[in-house]
């Protein structure tokens, strides 16, 4: 069952197994974090995510087509 809402453990994984037009989100659990550190290093994890995705964009592409971004 996992394997229909985990396609990967990395963005980069997730977006091999992803494709246009996009039906994902790209969410990144951070309900486990109990300290500042754990805070700390979802928030790098959400931060690289949003890289990762940016470099992905598509110049002049519509929303739609763009690979959605964890919020």
């Amino acid at each position: 069952m996992a394997d229909h809402f985990i396609i990967g453990r990395s963005v980069e994984q997730a977006l091999e197994r992803a494709a246009p037009p996009w039906r994902y989100s790209f969410d990144m659990l951070g309900e486990a974090a109990l300290t500042r550190q754990d805070a700390q290093r979802y928030f790098e994890d959400y931060a690289g995510a949003i890289r990762v995705l940016r470099r992905r964009a598509l110049p002049g592409a519509a929303a739609q087509a763009q690979p959605p971004v964890p919020i």
